[in-house]
């Protein structure tokens, strides 16, 4: 199942999958934790393997099993180094963070137990007239593969699709490998929330000159050639690269059609926003994609189709957009 949702609770609205259960209202840490099916330890147990014959068993130096201990279900495994996080000093964390009191809007496990997420409520933003509220997402894997990962994210996780579009979006992330003196690195989050909340003004900023730089019908197509140059007619394979270009822009144009975007029509604001939209929208297509397909979307270049069309209107308007 591609939402590998194993344990889930939500405030006010369903998921797409229909998994999880739902509260009537924004949720409190006790709420998260029991409701979503955190309430639980993760712990090391050596490993042993069988050194003959008979069975005699051996044990795996420096080498551990992290298994949850609520059903003995098997994780990972680590090496001795690896420091264990727990669910509930997650959530100990994130309200030292954001202060007491702090609303959670989802929080659940994924892939059995490896993964599990936070999302909890940030303050509202007023941006161009709409109000932003973005969301903090704590995860943190278990099985000794990943890393804990604090993001600002406009995406409402609900599993592992929506996690990895969170992660994949995230312009600001702080990452805490699971060695070392963890207290001390979760001590340097509160600077991230800083430089998040400064992006955040940087972005309102930003949005606001969007919005009033006016770009004609030729300034539009000049940026959607930058994004996507025209193949040279003198190479072999232009009739395939050029189909291949034609759906890749029909496709960015059905996303500048958007309803929601029209107030913004004639501006770079709805270029850049129909940019974000189109990199989200478009996860699907690439996936089924030959590869010099997938190319014209994801231009293998840096954070993808929004920082690059962020260049293009920098060269075609003259403006700067935040990155």
């Amino acid at each position: 199942m591609s939402h590998e949702v194993e344990t889930l609770v939500l405030a006010k609205e369903p998921a797409w999958h229909g998994i999880g259960t739902i509260k009537d209202h924004a949720l409190t840490s006790l709420e998260a934790i029991l409701d979503g099916g955190l309430d639980w330890q993760v712990e090391k147990r050596p490993i042993y393997f069988p050194s003959d014959t008979q069975g005699q068993l051996k044990i795996f130096p420096n080498q551990y099993a992290t298994v949850r201990s609520t059903d003995l279900q098997p994780l990972g495994v680590v090496s001795d180094r690896y420091q264990i996080v727990q669910n509930r000093d997650a959530f100990k964390w994130i309200e030292g963070l954001l202060g007491e009191g702090i609303t959670f809007e989802a929080a659940g496990s994924l892939k059995g137990g490896r993964l599990v997420f936070i999302l909890a409520h940030m303050p509202a933003q007023l941006i161009l007239g709409d109000e932003i509220r973005p969301y903090f997402m704590f995860s943190n894997w278990h099985d000794g593969t990943g890393t804990m990962d604090e993001i600002l994210t406009p995406v409402r996780v609900v599993c592992w699709n929506t996690w990895n579009m969170a992660l994949k979006g995230a312009t600001r992330k702080f990452s805490v490998r699971h060695t070392g003196d963890m207290e001390d690195k979760q001590a340097n989050v509160a600077a991230t929330l800083q430089i998040a909340s400064t992006y955040m003004d940087k972005f309102a900023m930003t949005a606001e000159t969007l919005e009033q730089t006016k770009v004609s019908r030729k300034d539009f197509f000049d940026i959607v050639t930058e994004v996507w140059p025209e193949p040279s007619k003198q190479d072999d394979n232009y009739a395939r690269k050029e189909k291949q270009r034609e759906k890749v822009v029909s496709m960015f144009l059905q996303a500048v059609k958007a309803p929601d975007l029209q107030k913004f029509s004639g501006t770079a604001y709805l270029i850049q926003q129909a940019a974000s939209a189109f990199d989200t929208h478009a996860e699907p297509l690439r996936r089924t994609m030959q590869y010099e397909e997938n190319h014209f979307i994801s231009l293998m270049d840096g954070k993808g189709i929004q920082e690059s069309f962020a260049k293009a209107i920098e060269k075609v308007c003259g403006v700067t957009v935040a990155a």
